[in-house]
């Protein structure tokens, strides 16, 4: 089984705090992202004005099986997705077929 690469490219809503955005991201990460089975690593990436969530999991099936439970953990996510124009996202799902 291969490891599974998610990228998320989005940008945030019109008028939205930067500074809050990286609040939001900081707590959503604390408490739900970061505690998830089979995650490697994740990144919250940016360039201009495109952002990007960039994670590394152990196997596709890990990345489909997160999902929030807690009321902390929705009301992190809610609060996150909040400062995302949602109609601008797009997600791309890789498996790693090599590494080198």
């Amino acid at each position: 089984m291969s490891n599974a690469i998610i990228l998320t490219f989005y940008k945030l809503k019109e008028g939205a705090s930067v500074p809050d955005f990286l609040l939001a991201a900081d707590k959503f990460h604390e408490v739900f992202v970061l505690k998830q089975k089979g995650l490697i690593s994740c990144k919250l990436i940016a360039n201009d004005e495109l952002w990007g969530d960039y994670s590394v999991w152990e196997s596709m099936a890990d990345f489909k099986n997160a999902d929030p439970q807690t009321p902390d953990e929705h009301t992190a996510m809610n609060n996150y997705f909040s400062f995302i124009d949602t109609q601008s996202a797009v997600d791309h799902h890789f498996n790693v077929e090599k590494c080198y």
